[in-house]
């Protein structure tokens, strides 16, 4: 993705400057980890302001840093954006991806073990494909766009972690990826307070069947078929 194209992507920008288009190697909210090619994009923390950073990000490589400080933003050198919002501008940049991707994407959530789970199911397939796997344990809202915004196209396969703290968030992060395959790996007592019993978590859970175009594949543990409803088994053909 060009500097040009990411700022057309963001859709939330007050102002920006090109000076020179270039390609971006990756995108990055912290700018210790910014590199040559990077896009850093600013966010305002509990501890610490992102556009401090923003111009040193830029004399560090990044070929794009992204404001939503307008002081800040006018004393910094090189590409810049101002934005009114760093997560929209970030989620939608994600989307840009996604959008283009044209590999199958697999969306996985669980009480328990989902980052193993996930690293798991990528080696298996980097054993015959090219392989996109999101990083750590990035499954928030946040986490989830940075993944997405870093997508690998070139891949043929994608994995996702999603996380929930929250009724609607699994769905939401759902229907922003519009995973191909769904795997729980179980339905645990993991924030069960948050959702009224182990019913309404295991509701959340399923929900991430939502984002599926046209009837996709979910795989859950057989101990939790009693959670799985007429309703799950016609957006998805489950596999026990």
């Amino acid at each position: 993705m060009l500097v040009t194209q990411a700022i057309s992507a963001m859709g939330c920008v007050i102002e920006s400057r090109v000076t020179t288009d270039q390609t971006i190697r990756n995108f990055t909210i912290d700018s210790r980890q910014v590199r040559k090619g990077s896009c850093f994009i600013a966010f305002k923390g509990e501890n610490t302001d992102g556009n401090l950073y923003g111009n040193g990000a830029v004399t560090a490589g990044a070929v794009l840093a992204v404001f939503t400080d307008a002081e800040l933003y006018a004393k910094a050198a090189g590409n810049k954006a101002l934005v009114k919002d760093s997560l929209q501008a970030l989620k939608n940049i994600g989307a840009a991806k996604l959008a283009k991707y044209k590999g199958r994407k697999i969306a996985l959530t669980g009480s328990v073990g989902k980052t193993t789970t996930k690293e798991l199911i990528s080696e298996v397939l980097k054993s015959r494909k090219r392989v996109y796997t999101s990083y750590g344990n990035y499954n928030n809202e946040l986490g989830v766009a940075i993944c997405a915004a870093n997508l690998k196209l070139g891949t043929s396969w994608a994995v996702f972690e999603m996380g929930t703290n929250a009724s609607g968030e699994i769905s939401a992060l759902s229907k922003y990826i519009k995973p191909d395959v769904c795997v729980i790996t179980g339905i645990g007592h993991a924030h069960i307070g948050r959702f009224s019993g182990i019913d309404g978590l295991a509701k959340e859970k399923l929900s991430i069947v939502d984002g599926m175009e046209g009837k996709g594949v979910l795989y859950i543990p057989d101990s939790c078929r009693r959670f799985v409803t007429d309703d799950i088994k016609a957006k998805a053909e489950v596999r026990y």
